[in-house]
């Protein structure tokens, strides 16, 4: 299903105010804390150029420059960007462009960037699918996420800029982006429930956080999933189902789920069809039976 919003940032007189937020003492300090989070997750990643998407008022393009990166910085507002390139950013370039349909070539990013973008794209599914064909196997997906279980996600529908938003938990985020890789999230500031920031001080585990970094190492390889179903045509059916199962479930690099009507196997593409065909046909040949299987990449199946 896809999942629609309005993007309320290509709104002039939003794009205008959006970094005056950021010379308010509390908008000084919640920028320290978001990205000293995203600096910690980008510490290993290789220098050189990065996409970004969302750039918005360039913000956060000037951070990724500050520390060593060039930055193709995309967004689909074009007041945001008129801000932006008015800042004359050293290592930037900023183009018009929108997330759900990028204007590169596959396989053309090493790293991708995007800070609180998610929650205002109009289309979350073929956004996705543009960063899943733009980034390289191996490459490192970066994103800054609202979380939608904070003090802010709370009142999100009181706030003229962010009811437009979806706000997401972090069990979304990992369900997200689990099919690109390992997932791991750092987050930070903590709102009160009257809006003071807590973080540091030993109030702090009270509340949820209301900023989550992500890193997401993309895999290198394509993944698959493979739900199987067995029926047997004479005998005995839970002989056949349970040699199979101890067959497969032998192979650590693949994951085995068992249910009561068939069994989901999941890992890289060329793992998986080996372990099917080296399981398979010795039990064909020996018990008369029917397997149907259902094969789909991996990350798109999550991604629905």
């Amino acid at each position: 299903m896809k999942i629609k919003k309005m993007n309320v940032y290509l709104n002039e007189d939003v794009a205008e105010e959006y970094d005056k937020y950021y010379l308010t003492p509390q908008g000084i300090s919640v920028d320290a804390i978001e990205k000293q989070i995203i600096k910690q997750l980008i510490q290993d990643v290789p220098a050189g150029t990065i996409l970004e998407l969302g750039c918005g008022t360039g913000h956060w393009t000037q951070f990724f420059c500050e520390n060593g990166f060039q930055v193709t910085a995309t967004d689909a507002s074009e007041e945001m960007l008129k801000i932006a390139r008015a800042k004359n950013i050293h290592k930037a370039i900023f183009q018009k462009a929108d997330a759900g349909s990028l204007p590169f070539p596959d396989n053309s990013f090493s790293t991708i960037v995007a800070i609180t973008m998610l929650e205002f794209v109009d289309d979350i599914e073929a956004v996705l699918n543009e960063i899943d064909r733009v980034l390289i196997p191996g490459g490192v997906l970066i994103l800054g996420c609202l979380n939608i279980n904070s003090e802010l996600g709370k009142i999100k529908n009181n706030d003229d800029v962010f009811r437009h938003a979806r706000f997401f938990s972090p069990e979304e985020i990992e369900k997200m982006f689990l099919c690109f890789g390992i997932v791991k999230m750092h987050s930070g500031i903590y709102y009160s429930p009257t809006f003071e920031l807590l973080d540091g001080t030993d109030k702090q585990n009270e509340v949820n956080p209301a900023f989550i970094g992500v890193i997401v190492h993309k895999n290198k390889n394509m993944e698959i999933s493979v739900e199987i179903s067995y029926y047997a045509l004479q005998g005995d059916y839970n002989t056949p189902v349970e040699e199979f199962l101890g067959t497969i479930s032998k192979n650590k690099e693949i994951t085995v789920e068992s249910g009561i009507m068939s069994t989901l196997i999941s890992g890289e593409y060329s793992k998986v069809m080996e372990l099917l065909s080296q399981s398979i046909k010795p039990l064909m040949e020996k018990y008369p039976s029917v397997f149907t299987l259902k094969i789909a990449n991996a990350c798109k199946t999550c991604k629905k």
